[in-house]
Parts: C-alpha cells; structure tokens; sequence
C-alpha cells in the first residue's frame, strides 16, 4: 500500500512546495478574516433622518472614528433604525455557521483545490455585491452568502495544508494559517483608518483574493484525497506527487513509479486496463475501501456517529470550540469598550495573536486545551475582582484602573486565542480520513455559533456578569478536554474504530 508520509519524506518533507501551501494558507486566512472582521466598520457613523450634507460632514469630521459612511446612513436607517445596520456583521457571522458545515461534504465530493476555488471566487463576487448593493435586504442577503463562502474556504483551506504536509510540519502550517488572521486584522484596521468608508474598505478588501486564487490554480490535488476516491485514476494520483515533487526539485520514488506498471505497485493497488483504482489492500482484508468520502451530509454525518468514541470526541471538541469562539470575540467586544479609538483597539487585537501561535505546539493537545480554558477563566474573575473592588458608579474609572483592565483583557484575548487555534487544529487531526471534513465542519459551526452569539454578552446589564458568562463557558468546557488523546506529532487516523479489523474468534478448545 502506497505510504503517503514516506512518499512525502523522499520528495521533499519541508520543499519549497510545502512553503508555498504554507503561504496560500496564511493568504487565504488573511483575506477571508479581513471580510469577516470588516463588518465592525461598517456601522460606526450615526444617521440622523434631517441631516444635511453639511451635517453629515461635521459629524464625520468630529467622530472619533472619522468614517463618513454607513450601512444605516446608506439605505435610509436613521435615528431608532440605526441599529438595524449592525445585522451587517450579524449576517455575515451567521451565514459562517452553514458554510463550515457543507464545506465538508462538498469538498470531500469535488476535491480540496476546486473547493478552494469556487469558495474564494464566490466570497468575492458576493462581498462586491454587498459594497454595492441598492436595497438593504439584497446587502444583508449578499453578506449572508458571502460568510457562507468565507467560512467554506478557511475549512477547506485548512484541510488540504494538512493532508499534503509531514505530520512533523503540520504545526508550521497551523501556526502560518493562524498567522494570516493576525495580519489580515492589523492590515484591516491600517486600510479603514486610511479610507474611512465602509464601501471602498468592502472593495480593497476584495483585491487581496487574487494571490491566493493565482497560486490554488497551479497548486495539485491532495494525493491522500485522490487515493480515497475509488473511482479516480492511479495516473491522477501519480501526476500530483510528480508535481510535487518538480516543484520540490526531486525525483518520484521508485514506489510511485511502479503504480501504473506493475511490480511493487500492484501489492498495493489494483488496477484496471484503463488504470482505474478499484481496491486497496484495506479493502481486501477488511471488506470495506480504506476512505469512502463523498456522499450527502446526512450519510457523512451518519458514519461520524457510527462510533461512541468519535461521537464523545465530537461532544468534547464542539463544546470547547462554542466556548472559545464566544471568549475569543467576548474579549475584543470589551476592550472596544475600554479603548476609544477603534482602530488602535484593532491593530491591539491583531497584535496580540501572534505571540500566542509559538506556544501552540510546546505542550500536548489536551493540556493546551485545559490550561488555556482555566487561563480565560482565571482572567474574567481578575477582571471581576477589580471590578468589584474598584468600581464606583459615581466616579469614573482612573486612567491606571483602565490600563489594568485593558492589559487583563488582552491578556484573555490571548490565551482565547491559544485556544482558538488549538482547538481548529485537533478538529483537522483527531478525525478519520473519511469524515474528517465533516467532522471539522460540525466543529466549525459550533465555533461560528459562539462568534455569532458573542455580541450578546452586552447585553447583560452589569460588566462583571459579562466575564462571568465567558469565563464559566470556557471553564466547564475544558475539563473534557482532557480525556482527549495527542494528535500533535501523530499521524493523521485514517478509519474509524469501527473500521478495523475484527477480533478472531475464539477457539473450538
């Protein structure tokens, strides 16, 4: 049987291949954080229904934030309505949820690389059409779609850098991947300080897509995702690992070569005349194909809980990424609050992610999980305690009190991120070939729905009760944590427990 990591390791571990998919990742990310994040400055200017020009004009100049456009300016939404223009960002947000769940599937049924493709080219078509659209319901429709596709993208993305890299290098593309959000942020927020209208920032946005649509056009197939489709052609298999191997600047080995010529080859695969792969040497042992992706969502999500284990994996991995999405966007929400200037705030959150991506593969999955949970935690009641202790509502906080509030926030912010990352790169891992994708799309859609919802923490009247709610969530979610296995430096499972061979059965003795 072919042995992709093998294979892998003699045409180049770490190439000049793997470097390129690293930066694709780090791009993509990049591109599909700034439309997410961007919904943040789409509603800042205040509408008012007997505003002149003039008006508007003085309003702008004497904002803090300066932008002299709006989303409830542009359609007419003043005064009680204004607010009507932040379901901007809550559609977007919301169309992320179904995105990360059928990206999966459809891109389990089309391949990884047309997947990326139709995700980023129909991310731009619809981010367009929701800078320029002229009804309100056809911007929200248009957002709706576009995070849709934004989402859709960042999983499949995800996905095919890990099943084309060593499992000793996976941790460059998580870290690089990561790395794409922290810079699309601070890039973010330098362009909307620079333009200070929400639709030339929706169409600058929309120009950062052509790097890594001009470098996925030339990039091959996932060869893992090839050899688990069984009607797909050995040669389609074995013209990818060429390619990878004469951008790496090496030779195919000699177990590549005999694929479609027999020899060693036909231990491992069986052919047709018309080099069709009709079985692995799984198959022949255990009756079932090694991967069998493809299929509706209902069948995928069907075999991903065919087995208890994979299903409490699921539980555990879902709770914790709800939790971690809620903090790491509950944390950003305060210090919007504590920061005046809004741009200063983003380039501040953008900023403190980076720093967290080396600390991600130091420790085991599990214990990252766990100490990161307990670290949020540990943050939101400081933050309690100094407000409980500081806080007076005849006065107004100190400048030094502010500080200390900021610096733990961040400091929240932080660790949320840690786990934020962690808890998307055991989703990619802890899986089996033939429902990972599902099983990182159900992840993912738990995760956006803790993003989407989020916001709702400010409405709890009383601050302290805020980081209550994120703390505890994050707290009670890590503790499952912790029966999960390593998947750090592992390789990546390719059945389910249910897959594998029977036990023999006993003896007539």
């Amino acid at each position: 049987m072919l042995d992709l990591q093998a294979t892998f390791r003699d045409i180049g571990g770490f190439g000049l291949y793997q470097v390129i998919v690293c930066i694709v990742g780090c791009l993509t990310c990049g591109f599909c954080g700034m439309i997410i994040a961007g919904g943040a400055f789409h509603n800042l200017m205040t509408c008012s229904a007997n505003a002149t020009a003039e008006d508007i004009v003085a309003a702008a100049n004497s904002s803090q934030h300066g932008f002299t456009t709006s989303v409830s300016a542009e359609y007419g939404l003043c005064d009680s309505q204004a607010s009507l223009g932040e379901l901007s960002g809550v559609f977007l947000l919301a169309g992320c949820i179904p995105g990360s769940l059928m990206a999966g599937p459809a891109a389990d049924s089309i391949g990884r690389i047309p997947g990326l493709l139709i995700g980023l080219l129909c991310t731009l078509a619809t981010n367009l059409l929701a800078a320029l659209a002229p009804q309100f319901w056809l911007h929200l429709a248009s957002r709706l779609v576009c995070g849709f596709f934004a989402s859709w993208t960042m999983g499949s993305v995800f996905v095919y850098g890990n099943e084309v890299l060593m499992t000793e290098h996976r941790g460059r593309y998580v870290k690089s991947y990561n790395l794409g959000t922290a810079q699309g942020g601070v890039l973010l927020a330098l362009l909307a300080f620079a333009l200070r209208d929400y639709k030339w920032l929706m169409i600058a946005n929309s120009f950062f897509v052509i790097p890594p649509v001009i470098a996925i056009a030339f990039l091959p197939e996932s060869p893992s995702w090839l050899l688990s489709q069984r009607t797909k052609s050995v040669k389609k298999v074995k013209r990818a690992l060429q390619k990878i191997a004469w951008i790496n600047r090496r030779s195919l080995p000699e177990s590549v070569l005999s694929l479609s010529s027999g020899g060693q080859g036909e231990e491992s695969l069986q052919l047709e005349e018309n080099g069709e792969l009709l079985e692995t040497q799984q198959t022949k042992d255990h009756g079932t194909p090694r991967a069998m992706l493809g299929g509706s969502l209902c069948t995928s999500i069907k075999k991903l809980l065919s087995d208890r284990v994979v299903v409490f994996r699921l539980l555990s991995t879902c709770l914790y990424s709800f939790s971690s999405g809620f903090a790491f966007y509950g944390f950003t929400f305060v210090i919007t609050h504590a920061v005046p200037n809004i741009y200063i705030t983003f380039a501040l959150m953008a900023a403190v992610e980076t720093p967290a991506l080396p600390l991600l593969n130091i420790f085991s999955r599990g214990r990252t999980l766990f100490f990161s949970g307990v670290a949020i935690f540990c943050c939101c009641v400081a933050i309690i305690i100094v407000f409980v202790t500081v806080h007076s509502e005849d006065e107004q906080l100190s400048t030094g009190v502010i500080v200390l509030l900021v610096f733990l926030a961040v400091s929240g912010k932080f660790f949320s991120n840690i786990a934020f990352c962690a808890i998307t790169a055991v989703g990619a891992e802890i899986y089996p070939t033939a429902v990972r994708n599902t099983g990182l799309g159900l992840l993912m859609a738990t995760l956006r729905t803790g993003c989407m919802l989020s916001p709702l923490v400010n409405f709890i009247p009383y601050i302290p009760a805020r980081f209550a709610t994120i703390g505890l969530a994050c707290f009670v979610a890590a503790f499952p944590t912790r029966s999960l296995p390593d998947t750090r430096i592992q390789d990546l499972t390719e059945t389910l427990v249910t897959d594998g061979p029977q036990p023999p059965l006993p003896s007539a003795a």
